[in-house]
């Protein structure tokens, strides 16, 4: 919300159970697919919270401090895309992060403000609506292969 908080409500008891008080204004929140984080983006920064706690799991500073319209995760959790608007002629742009280190792996331009993006069921692909009258595809099969690339690597050091 515009108020600096992020609620947390029981469908089933049609009552706020939560309210969480952030340090930016919100405009998208997600849960990851495996409902441990919540993740809050507005200016600049995509905040992870515990959804058990509530408490700040990680900050996510996007360099250009943009304005995040649009927040998802993929089903895995493992990853989060984020869709921004301009912000002093900064670019447009989906930005996709390893939620357990915070680094970006990808990032798309669009023209205009990305207002949503959304991550496909199968785990590879990540849509993107953009105030330029597009929609567009972007194929993220590639960091399945990051992920074995990334393992094999740490077995590499333990076996040595």
């Amino acid at each position: 919300s515009s108020d600096l908080t992020l609620r947390i409500f029981s469908v089933q008891e049609r009552r706020l159970l939560l309210r969480v008080k952030s340090y930016i204004h919100a405009n998208s929140c997600a849960f990851s697919g495996d409902s441990r984080l919540i993740a809050s983006g507005g200016k600049g920064d995509l905040i992870l919270f515990d959804a058990e706690t509530f408490a700040e799991v990680r900050r996510i500073e996007h360099q250009s401090q943009p304005i995040i319209n649009s927040v998802t995760f993929d089903p895995s959790s493992r990853y989060i895309a984020s869709g921004t608007g301009g912000h002093n002629r900064e670019p447009t742009l989906v930005h996709v992060f390893e939620v357990a280190t915070g680094e970006e792996v990808f990032r798309f331009e669009h023209q205009e403000d990305v207002i949503s993006v959304s991550w496909s069921p199968c785990a590879n692909l990540v849509a993107s609506a953009s105030l330029d009258k597009t929609v567009r595809i972007h194929d993220l099969s590639f960091l399945k292969y990051r992920r074995r690339r990334a393992i094999q690597a740490v077995v590499e050091e333990v076996n040595q």
